[in-house]
C-alpha cells in the first residue's frame, strides 16, 4: 500500500499488525495527513461478506431502534415537524432494510440503498430518486475501502448526512482492547478520528458536527452545534414518543401501495 485510501497521501505509518478472520496477518497503517487508520490490502472482503450482516452482530435490532429515535429527533431539530412530513430520505448501506422499515413505520419517507446486501424488509422502497433532503449511513463507513468516494456520492444526492462510526482517539487503540476493529468478522477495515472527519469536511466544503464518539452530521447547510446533544437529551426522556404521535405511520399506506402495484 503506497497511498492513503481517503486523501491519497503517501506518508503512512505502521500502527500494528493483527490477524483477521483468524488466519490473515494484516498490517494497519495511519495516514499522517488525514489520520485515517486503514487495513492494508483487504483481500479477504469477499470471504468476510459471505453474509452481508455478520453472525456475531447480536446488537443489530437494538442498534436500529436506537438510531431510529436518534434520527427522528435530529431531523426534528434540523427541519421542524412540517418539513419532516414532506421530506424524502435515504438510508445508504441499508443492509436488510430494518432501519428503512422502522422509519416508514413511524411516518418518515425513507428509501433503501445498498450495493452489497439483499433488501429483505423494505422491498418496494428502493432508492431511485435524484435528490434526498437527508441521507443516513449508520455503521457503514468503517466497512468502506474508499470512504471519500462514498462521501462524494452521498453529497451528489443530498445536502446532509447523518451517520455513525466509532472514532478512535489520538493514537490507534491497542488491537487487543478495542472491540471495534472486528478482526473476527473482517468487515471493519477503515477507522476515523476527529481529524479525519475534519479533513473530509474541509475537502468537500461541509459543516461538521460530532459528539466526539460515534454520532456525526456533515452538511452543506449551517446546523446548530447543539443538535446532537439535544437529540440525545430528548431521547433520554422519551420525547420521541411525542414526536411519533404527531407523525402518521406509513405501515398501512405502504401495504396498500404494494398491493396495488401487484395488480398491474
Amino acid at each position: 500500500m503506497t497511498v492513503c485510501r481517503c486523501c491519497s497521501g503517501s506518508d503512512l505509518k505502521l500502527a500494528f499488525r493483527s490477524k483477521v478472520l483468524d488466519k490473515y496477518a494484516v498490517d494497519y497503517v495511519v495516514c499522517r495527513q488525514c489520520c485515517l487508520l486503514q487495513a492494508v490490502n483487504p483481500h479477504w472482503l469477499v470471504e468476510a461478506y459471505d453474509e452481508s450482516i455478520n453472525v456475531s452482530d447480536t446488537g443489530i435490532m437494538s442498534r436500529n431502534l436506537g438510531f431510529r429515535d436518534f434520527t427522528a429527533l435530529t431531523l426534528w431539530g434540523m427541519q421542524g415537524l412540517n418539513r419532516m412530513k414532506s421530506s424524502r430520505y435515504m438510508d445508504f448501506g441499508g443492509g436488510y432494510g430494518i432501519f428503512v422499515r422502522l422509519m416508514r413505520d413511524v411516518g418518515l419517507d425513507f428509501y433503501w440503498s445498498d450495493e452489497y446486501s439483499r433488501n429483505l424488509l423494505a422491498r418496494g422502497f428502493e432508492a431511485n430518486h435524484e435528490h434526498y433532503d437527508a441521507v443516513v449511513a449508520f455503521e457503514v463507513f468503517e466497512h468502506l475501502v474508499h470512504p471519500l468516494e462514498s462521501f462524494e456520492e452521498i453529497f451528489s444526492l443530498s445536502p446532509t448526512l447523518i451517520f455513525s462510526t466509532e472514532l478512535y482517539p489520538t493514537q490507534p487503540p491497542d488491537p487487543k482492547q478495542w472491540w471495534y476493529y472486528g478482526f473476527s468478522h473482517g468487515q471493519h477495515i477503515t477507522f476515523f478520528n476527529r481529524r479525519t472527519l475534519d479533513y473530509v469536511a474541509y475537502v468537500l466544503g461541509l459543516n461538521l458536527l460530532t459528539d466526539g464518539h460515534g454520532l456525526h452530521v456533515l452538511s452543506r447547510d449551517t446546523v446548530s452545534g447543539k443538535i446532537l446533544f439535544k437529540a440525545k437529551f430528548l431521547r433520554r426522556f422519551g420525547a420521541q414518543k411525542l414526536l411519533y404521535k404527531a407523525l402518521v405511520s406509513k405501515t398501512m399506506s405502504d401495504n396498500r401501495l404494494l398491493l396495488n402495484r401487484k395488480k398491474f
